[in-house]
């Protein structure tokens, strides 16, 4: 509505206009119209395209586009942008993460993550932590354990060092999934990159305490994260009274 008002004060949109209205259509999952707008826009070449315009159209396009075409719209915005296209890249991976989880698309969208990251070394592009943070989350809601250390693989491979979101990622999956041995695996392995728990790690203990029924570790964490002065979130809370009245 408000982009056909302008239009009818003969006033132009400009690309903020354009990347707001599309953020909006995103957000309502009203996937076609925000390509609409990202096609009209491009043909019309009147514009100068920035990377958050990019990064709403991938986010739609991930949705209802097939990956070859969201490949040809990365290819787009390295054209204009160079190396700095990596957040258009991130908006890509993350909304993989997001996409309808079953038997028969989970796969799809691991082998869709991979080609991601397969373009960016066609390219010549480094990818940095956050690139491997945000892969690694699709493998971990989508794949499996060896496509979680395939991602680790490739970021070791590269030097490049995990961060809280890596160990945090592969602590709530070890939640998920009553995993202790790999949850203690986890934190050892923090310990060893001198990385401190945060509070996101602290309540994903808690909710693996709580899904193995453990009362007495779940006390021993609630008063590590008192004496750290570190808050239980919401669900955390809701979860702790559960564990507290089956105790």
């Amino acid at each position: 509505d408000v982009l056909s008002l302008l239009r009818s004060m003969k006033v132009s949109p400009d690309i903020y206009t354009y990347t707001s209205a599309m953020s909006v259509l995103n957000k309502h999952r009203v996937f076609e119209d925000v390509l609409d707008i990202f096609d009209f826009v491009v043909d019309s070449g009147e514009y100068t395209l920035d990377a958050k315009f990019f990064e709403n159209a991938v986010r739609a396009a991930g949705h209802v586009r097939t990956r070859e075409d969201v490949l040809l719209m990365l290819d787009s915005a390295y054209d204009l942008f160079g190396v700095n296209v990596l957040t258009v890249v991130h908006s890509a991976l993350a909304n993989l993460k997001y996409s309808e989880k079953s038997e028969s698309m989970s796969p799809v969208w691991v082998n869709y993550g991979f080609d991601v990251l397969m373009w960016l070394e066609n390219k010549g592009i480094r990818p940095g932590a956050h690139t491997f943070d945000v892969t690694l989350a699709v493998m971990c809601t989508h794949g499996d354990v060896l496509d979680a250390e395939n991602v680790l693989g490739r970021m070791k491979a590269l030097g490049i060092a995990p961060t809280h979101f890596t160990f945090n990622t592969i602590l709530d999956r070890c939640a998920v999934y009553n995993h202790i041995e790999g949850a203690l695996h986890v934190l050892e392995t923090m310990r060893r990159y001198k990385i401190a728990p945060d509070s996101t790690t602290y309540n994903t203990l808690l909710k693996l305490c709580v899904r193995r029924n453990d009362f007495k570790v779940a006390q021993d964490v609630l008063k590590v994260m008192e004496e750290n002065q570190i808050s239980l979130t919401d669900y955390a809370k809701v979860s702790m009274m559960r564990l507290y009245s089956s105790n």
